[in-house]
């Protein structure tokens, strides 16, 4: 039942308020023409938004990492290292957290020591706890000054701790640089357990 079906009489504002309603109603446009375009611009503002969430995902996605965070960093210059010497080099490269990356971290340090052509890579962080392994004073062995691990050149365990030697990491030459496949390996373990970096 509408307001107006009652039995009281109608003044003429009521008339003219009735009028204009239905004019007003009559007048409003069904062009699909504007339709389409009010659907498009709404799609184009979802795909905007959409592109605005996938984009960082893809990035992320596209990492330059292999399995467990390996990746190849160069370190050293190849002509720059004494033979049989090792010296400590510092790892940097991209540090990337869910969908943060940060250039030119230092993602840690190891000892590279030339052998003849070849290079030998050993992380500079303890298999046992994580402190930093150091060359002894004399140069002929290191050793971890927190719980006195103690290792050969070759990295080998000798003492200590430790639960395995220090770990080795593979190494290629490119264009006169030493790279390092850099990795990191669960402390505490007696086997080499690879964890992201």
């Amino acid at each position: 039942m509408s307001p107006h079906d009652d039995d009281r009489p109608h003044t003429a504002d009521e008339h003219t308020a009735d009028a204009r309603g239905d004019a007003a109603t009559s007048e409003l446009p069904s062009d699909p023409a504007r339709r389409r375009t009010l659907g498009v611009l709404v799609a184009a503002g979802s795909a905007a938004y959409a592109c605005a969430l996938v984009v960082p995902a893809a990035r992320f996605l596209e990492s330059p990492t292999g399995p467990g965070g390996a990746r190849w960093l160069r370190v050293a210059q190849a002509a720059g290292l004494e033979d049989g010497k090792p010296v400590r080099v510092q790892v940097r490269g991209e540090l990337r957290d869910a969908f943060t990356v940060t250039p030119d971290v230092t993602l840690g340090s190891l000892w590279l020591t030339k052998r003849g052509g070849e290079f030998l890579a050993l992380s500079a962080e303890c298999p046992h706890l994580g402190c930093a392994v150091d060359l002894a004073s004399n140069g002929a062995v290191f050793g971890c000054p927190c719980h006195t691990s103690r290792f050969a050149l070759d990295g080998r365990a000798e003492s200590g701790p430790s639960p395995r030697g220090m770990d080795a990491l593979a190494t290629r030459v490119v264009d006169g640089w030493i790279e390092v496949e850099f990795r990191r390996y669960r402390q505490g373990s007696a086997a080499r357990i690879e964890v992201g970096s």
